[in-house]
């Protein structure tokens, strides 16, 4: 089950998500907000709906993948309770560069 999010403005895409969901996991394939929009908390909505997405329908973890160098997206991950479980070596190209695994638990109240 994939579902997408998008942030609008005036009519025009400014940000969007994409999350696949197969409890009892889930796996944020996409989250970009446009340059001049970024800082306003466009990103972190996005992904907040993702989340109560994959929870709504019994996910019991969310995963993602991160450039090495994206410190802005890690720290909105990190900020938004994700860890980094690993590394995949040369998973990006044009750059290549490595890609950090995060994942969060989720429905963790649930869990007793």
């Amino acid at each position: 089950n994939i579902q997408i999010f998008a942030a609008e403005e005036e009519n025009a895409l400014i940000g969007f998500g994409c999350i696949m969901v197969i409890p009892p996991e889930s796996e944020i394939l996409n989250l970009a907000v446009l340059t001049q929009y970024r800082g306003q908390g466009i990103g972190g909505r996005l992904l907040s709906a993702m989340l109560a997405c994959a929870e709504e329908q019994k996910a019991k973890s969310a995963y993602l993948e991160v450039r090495e160098s994206n410190a802005p997206a890690r720290a909105l991950y990190e900020k938004n309770g994700f860890f980094p479980l690993g590394i995949r070596k040369n998973y990006y190209t044009k750059p290549t560069e490595n890609a950090i695994i995060m994942q969060k638990k989720l429905n963790l109240e649930t869990e007793l």
